[in-house]
């Protein structure tokens, strides 16, 4: 037990000083920031563009949550370096937008969120964002405005905390001297509390208005500093960390300590000072109680007046006896807490597994409920999968929020019902981490597991061919190649965390010491010298908890290669059988692929260097893909100085290559060059730790989508992979000063806007085929050059002021928005969308670095989100939405139309004298669809003369072309018109001559001609998109794949979903992504979904009876399709990019008649 005592002496807080509004932050040496930088020392792994995988959900440890004070929103962020914003509508989360603070490898790391309680004049919130910063000390904090509720428009940088360096005094300092583990807004709001890490150990208190500046320093924490809370306005209580596990009361408004409460000084001799560490924080409302958890598992309740009346709150934890009915093991670590604010429920994560260093154990979570002040156990709110770091309960205590587990999902619980696992109210990750890998065969086909092996054998394999590119089951009976445990009487040894070490049969051991900021091994596999495959020697690699791959020569004993592209920790590794190739898994949820070529030597610089006159080396050629291509140095670059961090005093210039050829890469040994270049007039510093990249990476999501892509940015794709998977970060900041760098909003773009110029299936292939990466680019000569989409603004009608939303004074609106091209590139056109509806593109004839375009609209009342896409002389695409209010004293009378529902189902079962085999049920789904979208839940929501719904049981090829030529027909003629609904269901099977486009294929008949197999697939996109393009909302429902389809099919398939979405602003649905469509006894199993989407059987039970949304749709029917099948279909729904707000749109009813809205006067 830890009792509170008043502290003997205190230390006075620093006197404030003025800070500027925008506070710059230091960066450290180009020797010690990492990477290579830039003439104003910034890292060229910073300036660069990022390839990122967070963009429909977090991708690594979820680390802190946050409720906006309305329970209208919660704010997410972790390890993968992004804050998420997600609506809630009755518990459910729905990303809404993102905030990227600048990021790099391991910089940009989100370990602190929190929300202002008080808005500004504008409605709109600070957020303040902290952990880990991208440059300098790591120490700053930046601070955004949350758009106003229901604008996506989040992620305005409103200003900067600085960092300071942990070299100076604290009274020196400007920031924190190392990472911000905590972040705590005073009741009012005026106020910032942050939390220093191990070599900082501070907690600053800002003052925020005007000129914010550090109001505050309270110093006394011998660690890292965890967390801090206000307790009221005039108090805060602080906990530390690992060697320090005190808690501390202080006076928050002259920083004067109050009480402190310290453990033993034998718990603090524990496990080095770990166990007594405190991990997490609550307090309840009011201050009332003060409640920690430790590392040692220990769960301690305090007064918060006096930090008094301490207990602790679970002693059947600790004496192993049961909670909830199952055997509660004893000393598991608390990982997070929350506090509800009733106060009268604890919400407790609990660590289920000690971590040992023989093993990396799964961290898997249970969420406890306890009651307060006694803290009895009153039930478990879940049982995760993976550690959960982050709990929140909502402001009015309705919803529980965790964030973490597996999939680093966020869930929420009813706390009407808590035990309950609602599908609604959780948002899962994009994909799963990954516990271990291996190879099929040389194609190569690689398999992967998503759990950890239970030692039964029961977790089962998934295969990914990589040529193909399709998923496909692991036979049991087949081997794979995995790690190799032993090689040559070689073998690994554990000797602590960070300490491990490969004996030999004979001699002495390799050791191996694991950085702290590579934290502890995670992985480790030997690799068989393959003479053929290009590497010599036997080596040894070593995965690590922070994502990095160390390799070793066995022959030499010394590390060789440094491998660097994960984002998390390495979880298993495997060599090929044939040599060339290593792959590895990860917790960042991807396989990559790394070259074997020479792993067993040191790699060499990779530039062609001749010494001139002047003694300087000039460089003439640089190697792709090597060290000095990556750290940026050209032709032409004289190198006039050189040093290593490992080793003091310059180097031999003219024997630069040769040396470092000779030296083992090493993240903290960096070789940084003093480099002239032509033009100008002072050298600038480049750094490098010759680390290696992948050749290939694959992101394998669960639901069957996945992205391939080389670090260079060529890739391959699914459906929706490069939409939903992977983009490029980049970074932004004012280097005006480089004494004075001040970080500008980030910028994020799905790589599908980048599809016209990187995606490249023929380089993958070349790739592939060779096993050499520069081989593979100089197919398409040498990688490309990424650069920044158009920036597209809107010049009329513009914002009253800065932050302030759009208003428009009438109905009647000329906007105008310009693009502006990045350097080098020119912009080709400009399109505007409203919802589904497109207006013919501006085009600028000819391409212009600066496009502005003048589009007359008419405005609805209130809201309107307007869509802006432009598009580069690349084809890469920028996609803007912008949101205009227009205020109207009264609102027009309601438009008097009916809006209609044109519903047509193609259900070919029966295909005649062609091949293929009868598809079950097909007549049957049509006509069940064409009864059901009327009548979805028995009650018609569109007039009776409104609908026009038909099913086209076994058409001929005919048949089914007229019925797309008849929509448009009904579209050009004025039958159909904005606001109408479109569904169309097609059951069929696809076919893909080898030398045509593809066809929908459709039921023969007696005398017809063999070449009139079908319907053009493209032909029916053609019809779809002139309904689309005037406003109507087209649903395709495509049941599509069947037993049979060739690869070529497959890919068909692909290519036309995603240009019925993407290009031909129709809403798809698809019954499966790659596996043939089941049938059931009475329908296939994508029909019956459908059919049971807007009935109880498919509804949710908090969703109430609210109307189904697409959203609702989506989740409800692709749920259903994996129930019925057991998983083995994947269902989906694809809308297009530009269809701002499709998750509210509301397909079951009469969509809203537009008032001449976004029509062209």
């Amino acid at each position: 037990m830890i009792d509170a005592r008043r502290p003997a002496a205190f230390h006075l807080p620093h006197p404030p000083a003025a800070l500027r509004r925008l506070a710059a932050a230091l960066v450290v040496s180009a020797c010690g920031a990492g990477g290579a930088s830039s003439a104003q020392g910034l890292p060229e792994d910073f300036v660069n563009p990022i390839l990122t995988m967070n963009s429909q959900g977090h991708t690594d440890l979820i680390q802190a949550l946050a409720f906006t004070p309305d329970g209208s929103r919660l704010l997410t962020g972790g390890r993968d370096k992004v804050v998420h914003v997600w609506e809630l509508d009755r518990g459910r989360p729905r990303l809404e937008s993102s905030i990227r603070p600048p990021m790099r490898r391991r910089g940009g790391r989100v370990y602190a969120v929190a929300v202002s309680p008080k808005v500004d004049a504008q409605g709109r919130r600070l957020v303040a964002v902290a952990g880990m910063g991208a440059i300098g000390s790591r120490g700053g904090i930046l601070l955004y405005r949350l758009g106003r509720d229901g604008s996506r428009e989040s992620g305005d940088l409103a200003f900067e905390l600085p960092a300071g360096s942990a070299d100076d005094p604290v009274e020196r300092r400007r920031g924190h001297g190392g990472s911000v583990s905590h972040l705590a807004f005073s009741p009012d709001g005026s106020r910032l509390a942050s939390c220093g890490n191990e070599f900082d150990r501070t907690i600053r208190i800002w003052e925020l208005g005007e000129a914010p500046r550090t109001l505050l320093i309270l110093q006394g924490h011998a660690g890292e500093v965890k967390a801090a809370e206000f307790l009221d306005d005039s108090r805060l209580v602080s906990v530390g960390g690992a060697k320090d596990g005190s808690i501390r009361l202080w006076d928050a408004r002259d920083g004067r300590p109050l009480l402190v409460a310290s453990p033993s000084t034998a718990d603090l001799a524990k496990d080095a000072g770990r166990a007594a560490g405190i991990n997490a924080l609550a307090v309840s409302p009011g201050g009332r109680d003060v409640i920690v958890g430790r590392e040692d598992g220990r769960l301690e309740h305090y007064d918060g007046a006096g930090l008094a009346n301490g207990s602790i709150l679970n002693r059947e934890a600790l004496e192993g006896r049961a909670i909830g009915g199952g055997a509660v093991r004893p000393r598991r670590a608390i990982e997070a807490l929350a506090c509800s604010p009733d106060g009268k429920t604890l919400a407790v994560s609990v660590l289920k597994h000690v971590a040992t260093h023989e093993e990396v154990a799964s961290k898997d979570c249970d969420v406890e409920l306890r009651s307060l002040p006694d803290g009895k156990p009153v039930g478990l709110a879940r049982s995760a999968k993976g550690l959960v770091m982050a709990l929140g309960f909502s402001p009015d205590g309705k919803f529980l929020a965790m964030g973490g587990g597996e999939r680093q999902e966020v869930v929420l619980r009813d706390m009407a019902d808590p035990g309950r696992d609602e599908p609604d109210l959780r948002a899962d990750g994009p994909g799963s981490m990954l516990w271990d890998v291996a190879f099929v065969d040389a194609g190569p086909t690689v398999a992967f597991r998503r759990a950890r092996a239970d030692g039964a054998g029961g977790t089962p394999w998934e295969t990914f061919d990589l040529r193909e590119r399709r998923f496909g089951a692991q036979d049991p009976a087949a081997s794979l190649r995995g790690t190799v445990p032993t090689l040559e009487g070689w073998r690994f040894r554990s000797l602590d965390f960070d300490r491990v070490e490969f004996v030999p049969d004979g001699g002495n051991p390799l050791p191996v010491v694991i950085t702290p900021s590579d934290v502890r091994w995670s992985s480790y596999t030997f690799i068989p010298a393959d003479a053929a495959a290009g590497h010599h020697a036997p080596c040894a690699a070593v995965g690590t908890e922070d994502g990095a791959i160390l390799v070793y020569n066995l022959r030499d004993r010394t590390r060789s290669r440094v491998f660097l592209g994960h984002g998390g920790a390495v979880h298993a590794m495997a060599p090929s059988a044939d040599g060339r190739w290593l792959a590895s898994c990860s917790a960042d949820m991807t396989v990559a692929l790394w070259p074997l070529a020479g792993c067993d030597a040191p790699p060499p610089l990779g530039a062609a260097l001749a010494v001139d006159p002047q003694g300087r080396a000039v460089v003439q050629a640089v190697a792709p893909r090597s060290a000095a291509a990556r750290l940026g140095l050209k032709a032409g670059d004289a190198i006039v100085g050189a040093t290593r961090t490992a080793k003091p005093g310059p180097l031999d210039v003219a024997r630069l290559d040769t040396v470092m050829a000779a030296v083992p890469p090493d993240l903290t040994d960096q070789l940084a060059l003093q480099v002239l270049r032509a033009g100008e007039a002072q050298p600038q510093v480049l750094a490098t730790s010759r680390a290696d990249v992948p050749a290939l990476s694959l992101f394998a999501a669960p639901d069957r989508e996945w992205v391939v892509w080389m670090p260079e940015g060529f890739y391959e794709t699914s459906i929706a992979g490069d939409r939903r998977l992977i983009g490029w970060h980049l970074n932004h900041v004012d280097a005006t000063n480089p004494a004075d760098l001040r970080s500008l909003p980030s910028d994020f773009h799905p790589m599908s806007r980048f599809e016209a110029q990187l995606r490249r299936p023929a380089v993958i292939d070349a790739l592939l085929t060779t096993g050499d990466p520069v081989a593979a680019l100089a197919t398409v000569q040498g990688p490309p050059v990424v650069r920044n989409p158009p920036a597209i603004r809107l010049i009329a009608p513009a914002p009253a002021a800065p932050g302030a939303e759009v208003v428009a004074a009438g109905p009647d609106l000329n906007l105008q928005v310009e693009a502006e091209a990045s350097a080098g590139r020119q912009v080709r056109s400009i399109v505007v969308h409203n919802g589904p509806r497109r207006l013919a593109p501006r085009v600028a004839n000819p391409p212009a670095g600066t496009f502005r375009a003048e589009e007359p609209i008419r405005l609805a009342p209130d809201l309107n989100v307007v869509t802006v896409e432009a598009v580069d002389d690349q084809g890469v695409r920028a996609i803007r939405d912008f949101t205009i209010r227009l205020a109207v004293a009264e609102p027009p009378p309601p438009v008097r139309r009916d809006p209609r529902l044109v519903v047509r189902a193609i259900g070919v079962e029966d295909f005649g004298r062609r091949d293929p085999d009868p598809i079950a049920h097909a007549r049957r789904d049509a006509e069940a669809l064409v009864a059901f979208f009327p009548k979805p839940d028995g009650r018609a929501r569109f007039s009776e003369s409104a609908i026009d719904a038909r099913a086209l049981a076994d058409p001929d090829a005919d048949q089914v072309a007229a019925v797309f030529r008849e929509l448009a027909d009904d579209v050009r003629s004025g039958r159909l018109k904005a606001g109408d609904t479109v569904v169309v269901s097609v059951e069929s099977r696809l076919f893909k001559p080898d030398d045509e486009g593809a066809l929908v294929l459709a039921s023969s008949r007696p005398g017809e001609p063999e070449s009139a197999q079908g319907a053009s697939a493209g032909a029916i996109a053609e019809a779809l998109e002139e309904a689309a393009s005037q406003g109507c909302l087209v649903l395709v429902l495509v049941d599509a794949l069947h037993p049979g389809a060739s690869r070529a099919t497959i890919a068909s398939f692909r290519e036309w979903i995603r240009d019925l979405a993407n290009r031909r602003g129709a809403v798809v649905m698809v019954a499966s992504k790659q596996e043939p469509s089941e049938r059931l006894d009475a329908y296939g199993a994508f029909a019956q979904a459908v059919i049971e989407s807007a009935t109880v059987a498919g509804g949710s039970a908090s969703r109430s009876n609210a109307p189904i949304t697409l959203q609702d749709f989506r989740s409800d029917v692709v749920r259903r399709v994996s129930e019925l099948t057991s998983r083995r279909q994947f269902a989906d729904l694809f809308p297009p990019e530009t269809f701002a707000g499709w998750r509210k749109v509301r397909p079951f009813e009469p969509q809203p008649t537009p008032a001449d809205d976004l029509v062209r006067r």
